[in-house]
């Protein structure tokens, strides 16, 4: 028997694949309650060798989703390139990175008691590409990274066959459009590597007026590469700031945290620079799709993984313009999916991998407050479609829970789509109550087409959520009348936790080193 557990650096998520097909993952975070644990996954990887029923000794390998020795390198390079301004960047990663991260070797082997043999390490962007291809359930595909980033590498155009990841073309730090989309949260006045996801929302009530000049600071290269102005995002230096003058010049003074956020009225211009990016991102990584479907002209299939390929608005737009037959969205598209991604490329398995592999809801659920259990598969939907129809709002909690950021209907939290504020009450009852943040709406797979325009290259990535699909007119106006929310200046940001909002202190001026990921 083979069996190989995949660690993501530094250390977040565990995945277990062996022989038997026996797939377990799951994220620190959802036993430890800290968004974006990265402390080393215990608990993480005690639980799947319990579930897969396996000890460490009896592991074949333990494969971590990164080169320490190559991201070091990177490290030292940018920041001696930088010095004297990335002096105090140099001192906090070399504290972290000479404390421990890069004896990751021994300190892995030490923590599960293995031979240090069998401390085995994959490049980060192969470890994404793994994932995205077999959780489509593709034998061969093509696959576009689109990192922040690994060691090196931001964004890589891949090819997976018969479980083997070929690198056909790759963008290297610090041209990367992960990181560009974490300068402009930053310089929203939100939470760079965790809210992300404000460029489109917000920028879906906003219009791309400053795009000309973001198209100046991101120039496009030949076969989809592209070039970062350094003076703009000056992520060498790996200070405090990700973005620097430059941005500030083009687009006008950054919004600190807590500041009102200007997106109605007739003042929209943080929405307008969300919708900018957003635009400007969504350009870059169909270029890069372009290319990559230049170079595997045979291969009908494409994969999107790694950090943009979490936004749905920009999953959308490659698979409207990118020249592939389908596009599939990776349903663990962040370090989760390198986790899994790592134990899939050490036991070499090419098979399917559902994004439903962690813990079951009745674990997670226990005795909460509220928790019930309804037997008889038609009796869940009837009862939930009663609730719904008397106006209440509904949390369903299934089968296992999924990995990555989307619960992909492990854990629902619902209202019904034509009741007048359901959306605001909906947004409310999770704590997300910025008038921007969007909700999802569930249809039958039989019936989306009556409801919505799907195009036919986007079917595999909406089916999961994964992609921005128009409403046909009737069903528009019938959302608009259900989505008005009142806006708050200075919400409370939530932490997802087992499909569970706490409430959490703003974390926004903590400083964020992009080069020390």
């Amino acid at each position: 028997m083979t069996a190989f557990l995949g660690l993501s650096a530094f250390h977040r998520d565990a995945a277990v694949d062996d022989e038997r097909r026996r797939r377990v993952a799951v994220q620190e975070e959802r036993f430890s309650g800290k968004p974006g644990d990265a402390s080393f996954p215990r608990r993480s990887v005690r639980w799947c060798l319990d579930e897969a029923g396996l000890r460490a000794g009896d592991l074949d390998g333990v494969v971590v989703s990164q080169k320490p020795l190559r991201t070091f390198e990177r490290l030292l390079a940018s920041h001696l390139e930088e010095f004297p301004r990335s002096a105090r960047g140099f001192a906090r990663a070399m504290f972290l990175w000479l404390g421990d991260r890069l004896w990751m070797r021994s300190r892995v082997a030490q923590e599960l008691e293995v031979e240090a043999k069998r401390v085995l390490f994959c490049e980060h962007a192969r470890a994404h590409a793994a994932s995205a291809a077999f959780a489509a359930g593709l034998d061969d595909a093509a696959v576009l990274v689109l990192d922040d980033v690994g060691e090196w590498t931001t964004t890589a155009q891949c090819r997976v066959r018969a479980g083997a990841v070929e690198v056909l073309a790759e963008m290297r730090f610090p041209d990367s459009l992960g990181l560009v989309a974490s300068a402009i949260t930053q310089y929203l006045g939100f939470v760079p590597g965790q809210d992300e996801e404000v460029l489109g929302a917000l920028g879906a009530h906003g219009a791309p007026r400053m795009l000309e000049h973001l198209r100046e600071l991101v120039v496009p290269l030949d076969r989809g590469a592209f070039r970062v102005d350094r003076r703009a995002f000056p992520f060498r230096r790996g200070g405090d700031l990700a973005y620097g003058d430059a941005l500030v010049e083009a687009l006008g003074p950054a919004r600190a945290s807590g500041q009102p956020l200007l997106a109605s009225g007739d003042d929209t211009r943080h929405a307008d620079v969300a919708a900018s990016a957003h635009a400007l991102l969504a350009e870059r990584a169909v270029d890069a799709a372009r290319a990559l479907r230049e170079r595997v002209a045979d291969v009908p299939d494409l994969a999107l993984t790694g950090f943009l390929a979490q936004d749905a608005r920009i999953v959308a737009r490659v698979a409207e313009q990118s020249g592939f037959e389908r596009v599939h969205a990776a349903p663990y598209a962040d370090d989760a999916g390198a986790a899994l991604g790592a134990a899939l490329v050490g036991a070499q398995g090419a098979a399917f991998v559902g994004p439903l592999l962690g813990p079951r809801a009745e674990d997670d659920l226990g005795e909460h407050e509220g928790a019930k259990e309804l037997d008889g598969a038609d009796e869940v939907p009837r009862r939930i479609a009663e609730r719904l129809e008397r106006g209440e709002l509904v949390g369903w909690a299934r089968g296992r829970l999924a990995l990555g950021r989307g619960a992909l209907g492990g854990r629902i939290a619902l209202a019904s789509a034509s009741e007048e504020g359901a959306r605001a009450r909906l947004l409310d009852a999770l704590q997300l109550g910025e008038s921007w943040r969007e909700c999802f709406v569930l249809a039958p797979a039989e019936r989306a087409d009556e409801w919505f325009d799907v195009p036919p290259a986007a079917r595999p990535a909406a089916a999961r959520g994964g992609a921005v699909v128009r409403p046909r007119d009737s069903i528009a106006r019938a959302l608009n009348a259900a989505s008005p929310a009142p806006v708050r200046r200075n919400p409370s940001r939530a932490a997802r936790h087992q499909g569970i909002s706490r409430l959490t202190p703003d974390p926004s001026s903590k400083s964020y080193d992009p080069i020390a990921k």
